[in-house]
């Protein structure tokens, strides 16, 4: 699996909305906050500049490659699967992995 942040714009809720709609169906949303979303993928994406192109309301897409990174700032001992909340992402126009 590979994880990946969308760095939201200002309209956090309507990005994250954009997302849902493209986001493939085997996709994991990890983690949602007003400046990102963390996402799952089966495989990377073949394409996250032609990706980030298609996203109006998506301004980064960043690779994350050690997940521990993540909770660093927030506590140095995080919930062992806090980061496991996730749901199922129903769309028709998905982004390509």
């Amino acid at each position: 699996m590979q994880l990946y942040a969308f760095i939201l714009g200002r309209k956090h809720l309507l990005s994250v909305a954009e997302l849902c709609r493209v986001i493939p169906e085997t996709a994991k949303i990890i983690d949602v906050s007003p400046e990102s979303m963390v996402v799952s993928f089966e495989e990377p994406l073949a394409e996250p500049q032609k990706s980030l192109n298609r996203l109006g309301g998506t301004i980064k897409i960043v690779e994350i490659f050690n997940e521990d990174l993540m909770y660093r700032h927030k506590s140095p001992n995080p919930p062992a699967n806090s980061w496991r909340r996730s749901f199922q992402a129903r769309n028709q126009n998905s982004l390509t992995p």
